[in-house]
């Protein structure tokens, strides 16, 4: 792929082959969901450049982050940049903001398997400034990007 790839629901490959392997160039950029929502990849994905992973986030929602699903390996993850935004329908600021966003943890991204641990967060602009993105745990033990 080489472009974005944005909204909900899956990629497959031939004919719905399972074992497709969806492969980025650099300068690609995922972007899961219409609002909150789950763009899910049947097969592997390996991240063969810089490629961004744009993610909303609303920690009052049900399922409270964008959420890239893949079925099989995601292979590259040193390539990968997360957007964090907050989404449209969230409409807490400052005080009120922090304090719904302090505490919860959001998945990004889920694989079969993760190959490292480097993986660089970046908080978008329509996030409060006080707030820090972290990793919650280690991608390649857990087998997915969780803040």
């Amino acid at each position: 792929m080489d472009g974005t790839l944005s909204g909900s629901g899956t990629v497959s490959g031939a004919s719905g082959a399972s074992d497709a392997i969806f492969i980025t160039a650099t300068g690609s950029t995922l972007s899961p969901g219409n609002s909150i929502g789950t763009l899910s990849i049947n097969g592997d994905l390996s991240l063969q450049g810089a490629t961004s992973l744009v993610s909303e986030l609303d920690p009052t929602a049900s399922q409270n982050a964008d959420l890239l699903d893949v079925s099989g390996n995601i292979i590259g993850t040193n390539n990968l940049t997360v957007t964090l935004e907050k989404d449209s329908g969230y409409t807490e600021t400052g005080a009120a903001e922090f304090a719904d966003f302090t505490g919860s943890t959001y998945v990004v991204a889920r694989g079969g398997s993760i190959d490292n641990d480097i993986v660089t967060l970046v908080e978008g602009s329509s996030l409060n400034a006080h707030l820090s993105a972290s990793l919650a745990s280690a991608p390649s033990q857990s087998g997915q990007v969780e803040l």
